[in-house]
């Protein structure tokens, strides 16, 4: 009922497709069963992210049944640091100022001239990117509900930070269910280096969200030195 398998991670630059860095682990799964594999990558020397400059990398996956190639998977992330200092934030160790508004997707969604318009590619980059950068704008908070995914991938290319709200109005659910969900929400789009704020409740508080589970997460990061890719791949 085991069964080897081996997951190979090699990262390169976006865009040159220069490789900088690459591991493997090897473990055995039960089979029908989900296991997790972790892998663990030092990046000595990288190029960090910035709306201005939004450098990008890819870490290729690929999972591996004993000798046979099982699942490949690219996903791609940027490097960069973002914290609060009293009553400013900081990008990369400089002083940064957000300059933007909000976007309440789910709201737009009632307007009958909504239609498609939020999977066109060609109208969302002009609505999140090219429009707010022609006046100086370099920041989103995404409220009200999530939105979709290629809209992270865009402010990821083009340089535009978010805070990502969830979608978390009033109490529902054990604190064990918020807990997967919230965990999932955050490690299923913690590659996008555009999120620089994860907002778990707005106008709003929860004691178990605010004391126990986000200070879980916090203590969950991986060190600044190096880079966590986690692989979950049912065998």
């Amino acid at each position: 009922m085991l069964d080897k398998v081996k997951a190979e991670v090699v990262i390169k630059e976006k865009i040159s497709g220069k490789e900088i860095a690459k591991g493997k682990v090897e473990s055995e799964t039960v089979r029908d069963n989900e296991t997790q594999l972790s892998l663990q990558i030092q990046l000595n020397e990288f190029v960090k992210w910035s709306p201005e400059k939004p450098f990008l990398y890819t870490a290729e996956i690929r999972l591996f049944d004993g000798d046979q190639l099982s699942d490949l998977v690219n996903e791609n992330f940027g490097m960069r640091d973002f914290e609060r200092r009293g009553k400013f934030f900081y990008l990369n160790n400089e002083k940064y100022y957000l300059r933007g508004s909000n976007i309440t997707l789910h709201r737009f969604f009632e307007d009958p001239d909504c239609q498609a318009l939020p999977w066109n590619r060609e109208w969302v980059k002009k609505m999140l990117i090219d429009d707010p950068k022609a006046i100086d704008w370099n920041a989103m908070r995404i409220c009200v509900g999530l939105v979709p995914d290629f809209w992270y991938d865009l402010a990821d290319e083009y340089g535009m930070v978010f805070q990502n709200e969830w979608l978390y109005w009033q109490n529902h659910g054990w604190d064990q269910q918020i807990r997967e969900e919230f965990t999932d929400w955050v490690w299923s789009d913690g590659n996008h280096p555009s999120i620089v704020i994860w907002d778990a409740i707005n106008e709003n508080t929860n004691s178990f969200i605010g004391n126990t589970l986000i200070p879980e997460l916090q203590n969950s990061t991986p060190p600044e030195s190096g880079m966590l890719v986690t692989c979950r791949k049912a065998i």
